[in-house]
């Protein structure tokens, strides 16, 4: 399927983003170009590697995404949700 265009929709109930705003600027901010999603599946199908594993190298290799994704999102604890995700990705 590579070269091929998809579509991936996210559904939440109607309400739920603006009950949740939280969760839902990340859900508003979260694309995938094939770009980005070509060689993580190459990883995944090819490789046999862990969809976990290859997903965490992909990002430590390409900050920036979380950066995007995670806009004015912050942890359940109030810290940037980018620096928690970042920490995480961390060796």
């Amino acid at each position: 399927m590579k070269g091929f265009s998809r579509w991936l929709l996210t559904s939440v109930r109607k309400g739920y983003v603006q009950e949740c705003p939280n969760l839902g600027k990340p859900l508003t901010h979260l694309s995938f170009t094939l770009g980005m999603e070509n060689p993580l599946m190459d990883k995944v199908l090819d490789d046999k590697q862990n969809a976990n594993a290859a997903a965490k190298v992909w990002l430590k290799a390409h900050p920036q995404v979380l950066d995007q994704w995670l806009a004015s999102v912050t942890s359940r604890k109030g810290k940037p949700a980018v620096q928690v995700a970042q920490a995480t990705l961390a060796p």
